[in-house]
């Protein structure tokens, strides 16, 4: 009985989840063209991991960022997605992206919403913070330049009834600032530098969205809310893994194999040595066939196969490789 019920409750979520594969799509076109630490290829995912905020009216703002198997889980340095959910499952992606990583999403009594998204690479941190009102334009916040200089620092805001304060810290270092809202998207903003007493007595707030009846809701590692007026349910992937229309693909076959353990062997030899994903395909006849990378032209794969072949000259499997179509 309760396996049954299990499958019911499953059923009913892929019913409600978005259509993750017309998303993958759109994330990759935004994301994967801008993308600078982490390389974009078919083993890559995007992952919101629950940053979101509730909008006005219903909807929903989410962040996704670009993933693959071998990055770590804390890395900073790339860029954001910015989707906006609302009642019937519909989403807009934006046709820009937030820097860093997105860390803190709070909303202002005046319903602005602010955003810190740190970015972290070669070893330092630098906040950023960035402001919008429906999430669709965004304002980038200059932060207060007479701070100290040190190479990793990570800021947190506390928001006011009619200001925004801050505090940055870093390699034994503090300092604390506020300005009003207005000033603060000024292209000049009037930060002023307060005592760490007065920031620490500041009751700081977060205010709630207007006419929004989302609750969020366990749903198996899923981002996943139900509608506390109509009871509608909305079911966002955790992970969304990249979609590529393989019909127009091409591919480097490395060779074919009868046995699954020898691509496997092979395919770990070319994986510490060749920076192209690897690609393994099983067929009908119990044959298994291995692939480097995806290109939309043959004349790509071509350039590609050739550069190889003149860095690993003494090796058999990519002199003897062919460029095809990557099948299905």
């Amino acid at each position: 009985m309760k396996f049954k019920l299990l499958l019911i409750l499953l059923f009913f979520e892929l019913l409600n989840a978005v259509n993750t594969d017309l998303l993958s799509q759109k994330l990759k076109q935004i994301i994967c063209k801008k993308e600078s630490v982490i390389k974009c290829n078919s083993n890559s995912y995007f992952v919101h991991d629950n940053h979101y905020l509730k909008l006005d009216n219903n909807r929903l703002l989410v962040f996704f960022k670009l993933l693959n198997p071998n990055s770590s889980p804390y890395t900073l340095g790339t860029q954001n997605a910015i989707v906006i959910f609302d009642t019937n499952h519909d989403w807009k992606l934006l046709n820009k992206t937030l820097d860093g990583s997105v860390s803190s999403i709070k909303r202002d009594p005046n319903g602005g919403i602010w955003v810190s998204h740190p970015w972290r690479i070669e070893g330092t941190t630098t906040p950023a913070l960035s402001y919008t009102t429906d999430g669709v334009k965004w304002n980038k916040v200059t932060l207060p330049n007479k701070r100290a200089k040190v190479s990793i620092e990570w800021m947190r805001m506390c928001l006011l009834a009619n200001e925004i304060a801050l505090r940055f810290s870093g390699e034994g270092k503090q300092s604390y600032w506020k300005t009003s809202y207005n000033s603060a998207l000024k292209t000049n903003p009037n930060w002023k530098e307060i005592s760490k007493n007065e920031y620490n007595s500041q009751h700081c707030l977060n205010a709630d969205a207007k006419d929004n009846n989302w609750q969020k809701i366990s749903s198996q590692g899923n981002l996943a809310f139900i509608h506390e007026v109509n009871s509608n349910k909305l079911v966002i992937p955790n992970k969304i893994k990249i979609k590529s229309d393989i019909s127009n693909l091409y591919s480097i076959q490395i060779g074919h194999f009868k046995l699954k353990e020898n691509l496997e062997e092979v395919a770990q030899q070319l994986n510490e040595i060749i920076g192209y994903p690897i690609i393994s395909k099983e067929f009908s006849d119990n044959k298994y066939k291995l692939f480097l990378g995806t290109f939309k032209t043959a004349q790509e794969a071509k350039d590609a196969l050739n550069r190889l072949k003149r860095k690993y000259k003494k090796n058999r499997y990519i002199n003897e490789a062919f460029v095809t179509q990557l099948p299905r």
